[in-house]
């Protein structure tokens, strides 16, 4: 982590759960061109304020960027804030969620 400051990074370790206040930098920062999320935890992007978050995908644990308009365009939904909604109704880090259901069935509902 010290070579990532040496490039000027700003690292975040939080004890536990990071997601909250990743999302807080990204909300108040005014320039969001400076900012990306790279992370293993999807619940990110649904968070206000943060357009993208970029992850290990597959077995080869290649990185891949998934911005939230492609997001909500391909579950169908016309805002963030269905998004939220749904994510609430989904499993994530804070909820068992609905059993038996997935994020596409709960956008449905």
């Amino acid at each position: 982590m010290d070579e990532l400051n040496k490039l000027g990074w700003n690292i975040c370790l939080c004890e536990y759960q990071a997601d909250t206040h990743i999302g807080q930098i990204y909300r108040d920062d005014p320039d969001k061109t400076s900012l990306a999320v790279v992370t293993n935890d999807s619940d990110l992007i649904v968070y206000d304020g943060v357009p993208s978050v970029t992850m290990p995908i597959g077995k080869s644990r290649e990185l891949r960027t998934f911005s939230k308009s492609d997001v909500l365009q391909a579950l169908g939904m016309p805002s963030s804030r269905h998004f939220q909604l749904t994510a609430i109704l989904t499993r994530n880090d804070y909820f068992s969620g609905l059993p038996w259901y997935g994020i596409k069935r709960n956008a449905d509902l």
